[in-house]
Parts: C-alpha cells; sequence; structure tokens
C-alpha cells in the first residue's frame, strides 16, 4: 500500500462511466510513477438524509473520514474530469509540501499570469451562460461575508487527514447549499481563506481547458473552427502538453443566445501519446 492517494466521489452511472473510460487511465499511469493509490468512492458517504437534500458533491468534504483513507495522511482530492499528464507532472503532495490546504488561488494565477484576468473576464462575458464576477460578490451572493477576496476551484485540492478532517466536517455540517454557492465550493473556499488555510498550489496541477481557449485559442469559440478535427487536436493536445492536470469543466458555452457546446467534451481531442 502506498503512503498517500488520489481520491474521488462518483456518484451515479453517468460519471462513473466518463471517469472510467476517459480520465482514470491518466490516473492510474501518474499513481504508478509517484506511488498513490487511487480511492474511488461510489456511494454518499453521509448516512444521514442531509446528504440527499444538497447536491452529491458535497460528500467530497467527507472523504478524510471515510475508512478508505484513513491510512493515507496524504490525500489529494481531484474532481473526476481532471486529465492528469503523467508525462510531465511531478508529485503534487512532494511539490506543494506544506501542511496547509493545497488549492490554485485566482489571485496567485494572476500573479504569474498578468494580464490574463482581464482578458479573460472579458471574453467570459461574451461567452459563458453565467456572469463573472470579483470574489466578494461570489461571496455575499451566496449569502455568506464579502470580506474575502480570493477565491478558488475546488477541483484539485492537497490535505493532511490529520489536521484538515475537522476543517472539512466543520463546512459541511456548518454552511448550506444554494443555487449561488456552486455546490459546495464556494463555502468550501470562503471558510479555507477566512481562515488563512492555505498555501496557493502551482497552477499547473488546476489547469482549466474553458480558460486556455479564452487565453489562447479564442478562434474554437467560433463554431465552424470547431468542425476542424486536426486545429482542435493541436490545440487541446498542446494545452494539456502544457499543463500537469488539466480540468475539463462541464462549462458550457453559447453563441448568441443559443448553447453552443460544452467543454468537457473537447477532452476527446487530447493526443495522449503525443509530447511535444
Amino acid at each position: 500500500m502506498a503512503n498517500k492517494a488520489l481520491v474521488t466521489v462518483l456518484i451515479g452511472d453517468r460519471v462513473q462511466n466518463e471517469w472510467s473510460n476517459v480520465f482514470s487511465p491518466t490516473w492510474a499511469d501518474y499513481a504508478r510513477k509517484h506511488g498513490y493509490d487511487i480511492i474511488v468512492l461510489k456511494n454518499y458517504i453521509d448516512p444521514t438524509p442531509r446528504a440527499t437534500e444538497r447536491p452529491p458533491h458535497w460528500q467530497k468534504l467527507l472523504i478524510l473520514e471515510h475508512e478508505a483513507t484513513r491510512a493515507y495522511e496524504d490525500v489529494v482530492w481531484l474532481d473526476h474530469d481532471i486529465l492528469i499528464n503523467p508525462n510531465r507532472a511531478p508529485c503534487i503532495v512532494s511539490h506543494h509540501d506544506s501542511d496547509r490546504v493545497g488549492i490554485m488561488t485566482e489571485n496567485h494565477a494572476n500573479t504569474t499570469t498578468p494580464g490574463l484576468k482581464e482578458l479573460s473576464t472579458e471574453r467570459r462575458a461574451r461567452m459563458v451562460a453565467r456572469k463573472v464576477e470579483p470574489a466578494c460578490a461570489r461571496y455575499t451572493k451566496a449569502g455568506l461575508p464579502g470580506d474575502v477576496h480570493d477565491t478558488a476551484n475546488a477541483g484539485v485540492i492537497v490535505y493532511k487527514r490529520s489536521r484538515h478532517a475537522p476543517v472539512l466536517r466543520e463546512v459541511y455540517d456548518t454552511y448550506e447549499s444554494n443555487e449561488f454557492t456552486a455546490k459546495e465550493e464556494v463555502p468550501l473556499t470562503y471558510h479555507l481563506f477566512k481562515h488563512d488555510l492555505i498555501k496557493p498550489l502551482d497552477q499547473r496541477f488546476n489547469v482549466s481547458w474553458a480558460s486556455q481557449m479564452f487565453w489562447h485559442y479564442p478562434f474554437l469559440h467560433r463554431i465552424e473552427a470547431r468542425d476542424d478535427p486536426h486545429m482542435m487536436n493541436l490545440c487541446v493536445t498542446t494545452a494539456w502538453n502544457n499543463s500537469w492536470f488539466m480540468h475539463f469543466q462541464a462549462d458550457v458555452f453559447r453563441f448568441g443566445m443559443k448553447d453552443m457546446y460544452c467543454s468537457r467534451d473537447d477532452v476527446r481531442f487530447v493526443l495522449r501519446d503525443t509530447a511535444f
């Protein structure tokens, strides 16, 4: 048994099949290379009615209490739609090297890619089927205080089980879900920032494919451009080769007032046997 684990929660046939068929081979290669076990939890962890009263995503806050993870001090949460680049990605636990929670924060990413925040925000305002807001507004809209001025994507998180299990339990028990909390993400990130529990991850550990399109390949938002599979192969594979973990979120883009496509579908264009 390894001394660290990659963990995800997959409730429902759709996400289980999607992970098994598309994403899991890259996790397996990475786990073998860096000495991780992979733990997939397929049922609700919380046995009480509170579990099913909220989206299943809230169960990720209880992974450190599950019996399957209790032998591991270093636990890495991964959303199921993370495509790892095992050829380039270093060991995330060793690279993070901290007792704090490791998560990719917006402000840290913006300091390493100056100017891209404004560009991304402008393009998102035109294309994404939701309004892009500053961090404090996102929290207040979700019913939380507006005293935190950073946000984070909870798709990749590094935990120390002994230190962070009580933190996650507090978030699970204290906060509620609503249409503006992005499932559990807004309450979780608010709590972590508010209590100064974060050391930012290198942004290459959580590269959003949707953001890569906004920044580097905006022409792919033209519907006719996406009809060229060779160009899609080149763009998506290049972005994946430049990342360590690539996040294929289910962002929905629009053309005019109609839904155009879901960015997660673009994972099919990654040529995994190609190294640039």
